[in-house]
């Protein structure tokens, strides 16, 4: 009989093409970084019972119609921008952070308001600082999202980290485009 093992959960993010490649490639391993995929092995260890878990498709979109975000859309969320979305956040953890509706909830609204659509990472204090102080939020694509700040500052935080836009105004000055000066912003798809 084998000794018990403590315990180990080790979450491996493969690309398409990684999973194609007949072992080849590499893995984002979270809490560790990135491994080649024929180092997986070592890093598991001999003898270690492993559990897989479902494939989460960040290519798909989900919404509830509910006023929380459920645990599986929260993953979703936090898989493709990699922690808090406030503008130039350092917190790139993925706990102990709030779900906001960048849009907000409507108890007699339409129903699916609550999805990948409308979910915004925040530590608790950005959450408060959103909600209490005066700033504007627009999510523009999953992982793409428009800030003003209550002094009329502009930015966009991505995966990327947070850039500088020039917003472009209607005749009544609210937000009709933006004008992106950063060239990491060119290739995002920023449509929600």
């Amino acid at each position: 009989m084998r000794p018990k093992r403590n315990p180990a959960t080790l979450v491996v993010h493969l690309a398409a093409e990684t999973l194609c490649g007949c072992g080849k490639g590499v893995a984002r391993v979270e809490d560790h970084g990135p491994v080649l995929v024929s180092e997986l092995r070592d890093l598991l260890g001999p003898d270690r019972d492993i559990t897989l878990q479902p494939v989460i498709d960040l290519n798909t979109i989900e919404a509830v119609n509910s006023y929380e975000h459920p645990a599986r859309i929260a993953r979703r969320t936090l898989l493709r921008t990699h922690g808090d979305v406030f503008p130039h956040s350092t917190s790139r953890g993925t706990k102990r952070l709030d779900l906001d509706h960048p849009t907000p909830y409507q108890p007699d609204g339409p129903p699916g308001q609550t999805g990948d659509h409308n979910a915004a990472p925040l530590t608790r204090r950005h959450h408060r600082a959103k909600t209490h102080t005066g700033y504007q939020l627009h999510q523009l694509a999953l992982a793409a999202y428009r800030w003003i700040t209550p002094h009329g500052l502009c930015r966009i935080v991505t995966p990327h980290g947070t850039t500088t836009f020039e917003p472009i105004r209607g005749p009544d000055h609210t937000i009709i485009g933006e004008i992106y000066t950063d060239a990491r912003l060119v290739d995002l798809d920023l449509v929600a």
